[in-house]
C-alpha cells in the first residue's frame, strides 16, 4: 500500500529502504510495475520515463507467472507473480477479458524509498488477456507452495538470466513505444 505517489516523496513514510527488485501488482483497473533501484542513474530514470518498454509473459501455470521487463536500454529483468499469495481478490481482473488495462511503472530509489520517476500507459488487449488467462489458471488450481518454490528455484537454476528465460519460454510479448 502506498501512502504517497508524489515524485520526490517516499512512497511509504514508515519505510526508508527496500531491496533492489521488480514487483508486479495486478488489480481490476491496473497493471503496476514497481522498480526498486539503489540511486537510479539519469539513464535509468530516462529509460523508465521515455524508453521503449518490452514485456514478456512466461506462464508457469498452475504455479506462477514470470513477467520479463526491459526498460529502454536496461537489460531484461523479471518479476514473479503468484495469484494465491496476493491479498487482493483477482476475480474482477480475470473477468474483464477483452479489455485493455492501464499500466503504471514506478521507479523508486531503494536506498530511501523516494519515488524518482513514473510512467503511465496502456497494455494491448492480447497481452492483458494472456496475463488474465495465466492468473485464472493459477486460481483454478490448488495452491502448492512447495511445488511453486521448486519450480521457481529450478527455473532460475536453468536460466540464470531473465533474457534467457524470456527468449526460451515467453508465450506472449509486447513492446510499448517510449
Amino acid at each position: 500500500m502506498y501512502y504517497s505517489l508524489a515524485l520526490g516523496q517516499r512512497i511509504d513514510p514508515t519505510r526508508t529502504s527496500y531491496p533492489e527488485s521488480l514487483q508486479l501488482h495486478l488489480s481490476e483497473q491496473l497493471v503496476e510495475l514497481v522498480v526498486y533501484l539503489g540511486e537510479p542513474s539519469a539513464e535509468e530514470i530516462a529509460d523508465v520515463q521515455t524508453g521503449a518498454l518490452g514485456l514478456a509473459l512466461v506462464d508457469a501455470a498452475p504455479h506462477c507467472l514470470f513477467l520479463g521487463v526491459r526498460l529502454g536500454t536496461q537489460p531484461w529483468t523479471d518479476a514473479i507473480f503468484e495469484a494465491h499469495r496476493t491479498r487482493h481478490d483477482l476475480t474482477g481482473f480475470i473477468e474483464q477479458a477483452g479489455d485493455s488495462l492501464a499500466l503504471r511503472v514506478l521507479l523508486v530509489d531503494a536506498q530511501n524509498g523516494i519515488l524518482v520517476a513514473w510512467r503511465f500507459g496502456e497494455l494491448p488487449v492480447d497481452f492483458t488477456d494472456a496475463i488474465r488467462a495465466a492468473v485464472a489458471a493459477q486460481l483454478a488450481a490448488t495452491y502448492d507452495p512447495d511445488a511453486t518454490s521448486a519450480l521457481i528455484d529450478g527455473t532460475y537454476q536453468q536460466f540464470p538470466t531473465s533474457e534467457a528465460l524470456v527468449r526460451q519460454f515467453a508465450s506472449a510479448t509486447c513492446t510499448i513505444a517510449g
